[in-house]
């Protein structure tokens, strides 16, 4: 058996369990007209705001047999909770959450979600997000994202935005890359900057470096480093 507290008042009521002496386990609140169903035990150590307690309509409620627990939904001998169609919404045996369809969109056992086709959408175990495909796009173990192909296109561990296996920005170097994996830019003091022995390479044509050991600038053409007048250098 269980007790049914109502509210028939035109104000809230707070509802108390004593823990340890002093404090309360646990609490709520009763809106007008609101109503909550406690246990015959939990009733019994439960409190009452005194000043209150005779606006409060408290009945017997006997709602927690397994034919009137089923109308509800409620399963308790399979642990089941389901949904109006009477399809199975949450297992609670077996740690899954159902789509309407019947399918498993969550086992918490695995750790996994799901998509309505049954695909590995997100495994927390191995904190991976899939693609539709089930091929990893983002691995926040590794710190990678992927793309379709499975091919790595960020990685946050290294600094490094990919493509092709290539990076196209290091933010760690601090360079930017062309298709021919040459670097386009480097906005570095040091990668603009340096003496003839440490001139970058590859790079794109038209990278501009500051020779210290000449004194001026110099351009990469294409094949040589050349200054303003394209002499080589």
């Amino acid at each position: 058996m269980a007790k049914k507290l109502t509210n028939t008042s035109t104000s809230l009521v707070f509802l108390r369990r004593p823990g340890i002496v002093g404090v309360y386990a646990s609490s709520f609140t009763l809106r007008p007209g609101q109503s909550a169903t406690v246990s015959d035990e939990e009733y019994a150590e439960m409190e009452v705001n005194t000043t209150l307690i005779s606006v409060v309509s408290i009945a017997d409620d006997s709602l927690d047999t397994p034919d009137e627990l089923a109308t509800l939904g409620l399963d308790l001998d399979n642990r089941l909770l389901k949904d109006s169609s009477d399809e199975t919404a949450l297992n609670w045996e077996a740690r899954t959450l159902r789509d309407p369809a019947d399918n498993e969109a969550m086992d918490w056992e695995a750790r996994e979600l799901r998509d309505p086709a049954e695909a590995l959408a997100g495994d927390w175990g191995d904190r991976e997000l899939h693609d539709s495909s089930e091929v990893v796009s983002i691995d926040w173990q590794d710190r990678q994202g992927r793309d379709m192909a499975g091919n790595t296109t960020l990685d946050w561990q290294s600094n490094r935005l990919l493509e092709s296996g290539m990076d196209a920005v290091h933010w760690g170097n601090r360079t930017l890359t062309n298709e021919n994996a040459g670097i386009a830019q480097c906005w570095t003091e040091a990668g603009q900057a340096g003496a003839t022995g440490s001139r970058p390479g590859p790079v794109a044509v038209g990278y501009m470096f500051f020779d210290t050991t000449l004194g001026y600038t110099v351009w990469w053409n294409g094949a040589a480093w050349v200054d303003a007048v394209g002499t080589l250098v």
